[in-house]
């Protein structure tokens, strides 16, 4: 199934994937530790081709500095106005995650907190 999600969500969802995958006090059981760590592999080449456009980003609006690190000054708000705008736009953008939806029965009620569920909801249906 194609689900389609600005692609500042998939980040957040990449995020909270992350963390309920690491998270060793929290007790899921078998198949949804599988299915979440399923639906992180698929987000992953998302995440990974926007770290790629903002670290060119950085180099494009940034300045070198003596350690050869490319960054973004406060101060020079052109370049920070520049580098916003660039990535507002790529945020916004909207990408297609090829996967299937995560049952409600297998997720609800399992320990995962209000918050991430809400940020996982567009991967939960039927």
């Amino acid at each position: 199934m194609e689900i389609k999600l600005r692609l500042e969500d998939a980040l957040a969802a990449h995020k909270v994937l992350g963390t309920i995958i690491d998270n060793t006090e929290l007790k899921i059981d078998v198949l949804l530790k599988f299915r979440l760590l399923s639906l992180k592999t698929y987000i992953s080449p998302i995440v990974s081709n926007f770290e790629i456009v903002k670290n060119e980003k950085i180099i494009e609006y940034g300045k070198e500095n003596k350690d050869g690190i490319f960054q973004i000054l406060p101060s020079d708000k052109t370049a920070v106005n520049k580098y916003t705008k660039a990535l507002k736009e790529t945020m916004d953008s909207t990408v297609t995650v090829v996967t299937e939806k995560i049952k409600p029965g297998e997720i609800f009620n399992k320990g995962i907190t209000s918050d991430y569920l809400e940020v996982l909801l567009p991967f939960i249906g039927e």
